[in-house]
């Protein structure tokens, strides 16, 4: 699995999906598809609960097989997003070899959980996926990976967006490729918040696929290196977690996590509050990378 920037842009006024990552002409040539899978992935996957334009779908396929080491999605609803990213992300790795990929989906609404985990059991992709309930401050805190692309999907009024962004903007690595969903519609005001960072010269706009917007984080973000739990540790982190929000009662409070995220913190090298170099403590993830940019 690799960790690849991309490269490609296009006229964000025309809505089209065009390739972001050159990779997709070598393995697709005048098809313009990395494979049948992603040719075919908007319809395989329209029926699952969530909204996505077909330029959506072949968005976040294309992403996920060029970047798909460690998935973030902020926002999740029901599974839809994050099965293609994971079938994007598979494919990769079975064409590519790596270590299989890691989906971290982060959404404060409960009922998501119940929503996205019942649809990746269906497709036979929960054990990739590891869900947190909470916002994106809450989780970078309490399980600080580095992501090797990210979709936004989360609040759909600018102060949310606004914050998602800025948050990401202190983590992620320079080149990092951010995509981010509902620029192109008008009803809320997810772009002006877009566009705000993107003025601010924290990412570059690439283009719009759809109704999503191909950010690429600049060097103004202050990421090092990407990094992902070890398979151990991301394994275990899951089984800890998952039995408190099958029990949580709805509505109530959130529980507090921080004991049960230990293990993902030390794995990562941040142990006791004490910063180390990533993957000190036991061998975090590492994801080779290829420049590009």
């Amino acid at each position: 699995m690799r960790f690849e920037t991309p490269t490609l842009t296009h006229d964000p006024a025309n809505h089209q999906y065009a390739p972001s990552w050159e990779g997709v002409d070598k393995l697709a040539g005048p098809s313009g598809f990395i494979n049948d899978e992603h040719r075919g992935i908007y319809e395989a996957t329209k029926d699952l609960p969530g909204w996505q334009d077909p330029g959506d779908s072949l968005k976040l396929y294309e992403a996920a097989y060029f970047s798909g080491a460690v998935i973030l999605e902020v926002g999740v609803f029901g599974g839809r997003s994050a099965t293609v990213e994971l079938r994007g992300a598979l494919a990769a790795q079975k064409a590519h070899g790596g270590p299989a990929p890691q989906f971290y989906g982060v959404d404060p609404d409960l009922n998501a959980y119940g929503r996205t985990m019942g649809t990746l059991r269906a497709q036979g992709l929960a054990e990739r996926a590891m869900m947190y309930i909470g916002d994106l401050r809450q989780f970078l805190a309490e399980i600080p990976i580095v992501p090797t692309m990210v979709f936004v999907d989360g609040s759909h009024e600018f102060e949310g967006v606004w914050a998602d962004l800025e948050s990401l903007s202190r983590w992620l690595v320079p080149g990092t490729a951010v995509m981010c969903h509902d620029y192109s519609n008008t009803d809320v005001p997810v772009k002006p918040a877009i566009d705000e960072w993107v003025a601010r010269g924290a990412y570059d706009l690439l283009s719009v696929s759809n109704n999503t917007a191909v950010l690429r984080a600049t060097d103004q973000c202050q990421g090092t290196a990407p990094r992902g739990l070890s398979e151990a540790a991301f394994r275990a982190t899951i089984e800890a977690m998952a039995p408190v929000y099958e029990h949580m009662k709805r509505p109530g409070p959130r529980p507090d996590m921080a004991h049960l995220t230990h293990g993902a913190r030390f794995d990562l090298g941040l142990a006791v509050g004490k910063d180390m170099p990533a993957g000190e403590a036991s061998g975090a993830a590492k994801v080779a990378v290829a420049s590009g940019r």
